[in-house]
């Protein structure tokens, strides 16, 4: 309520004009607007028309996700503990050496010559069998012996060159574990090597006697476990289990 100045009447707060006595009344308006002040300006006021700031782009307190987060890259191939048993150099890796569980120790190596021995003695023994009681009798019977002789080597250098070039392993290697492999790459060695291997070695053993020996033995204290045909061919005997 407001009171009129001329004739004391009450009035309401939104008449402009007493009733009574007709003088002019102050109605009540929006807050008066501070000196200097404009409408546009005023407390509670709005910026006037083209004064808005651009809006920004991005809501506040958000960020945007940077490319390549902290934590987040390319899988890493290769888990690890998986690989293949045995070994296989890669540049600037140590080449295994006796204490290497890797390689195949001597008894590993005896284990399998005597197995291989086993099994070209029955190879022999059936030839020379087969070819004694085709020659008996005949005029060629003295040279029964050599004959067998010459089949034997054939067959021995054909069970150790073929097996040891296409399945890395003879049998008596596959009974004990091991195999055989390229003492640079790791990898196999053909079927050419496999044959010379087995011709140095058979060489020591019937012309040379005592340096087939020192080649048996010379894995007990080569840093390599390498007999000397297999430093002369380039090999090494791994371990697969």
């Amino acid at each position: 309520m407001q009171t009129c100045p001329s004739c004391r009447n009450d009035q309401p707060d939104w008449a402009v004009q007493c009733p009574t006595c007709g003088t002019a009344l102050a109605a009540a308006g929006p807050d008066p607007i501070p000196p200097g002040a404009t409408a546009e300006t005023g407390p509670g006021a709005y910026p006037p028309p083209g004064t808005y700031p651009p809006p920004g782009y991005g809501s506040p307190g958000y960020d945007t996700p940077g490319y390549g987060s902290p934590g987040y890259g390319a899988p890493d191939y290769g888990s690890p503990g998986y690989g293949p048993p045995a070994w296989s150099p890669a540049p600037g890796s140590a080449e295994p050496t006796a204490g290497d569980g890797r390689l195949a120790g001597w008894w590993y190596r005896v284990g399998a010559t005597v197995i291989d021995g086993i099994i070209l003695l029955v190879f022999e023994s059936v030839v020379g069998a087969v070819l004694g009681a085709g020659l008996l009798g005949t005029t060629h019977a003295s040279g029964s012996l050599a004959v067998a002789r010459v089949v034997d080597l054939v067959g021995a250098l054909a069970y150790q060159g073929l097996l040891l070039s296409y399945r890395g392993q003879t049998v008596g290697m596959m009974a004990v574990g091991t195999r055989i492999v390229d003492a640079r790459s790791g990898g196999g060695i053909g079927v050419g090597r496999g044959v010379l291997r087995a011709a140095i070695e058979g060489l020591f053993a019937v012309l040379l006697f005592l340096p087939w020996v020192v080649d048996v033995l010379w894995p007990l204290w080569d840093r390599r476990n390498q007999t000397l045909h297999d430093k002369i061919v380039g090999t090494l005997i791994l371990r697969t289990r």
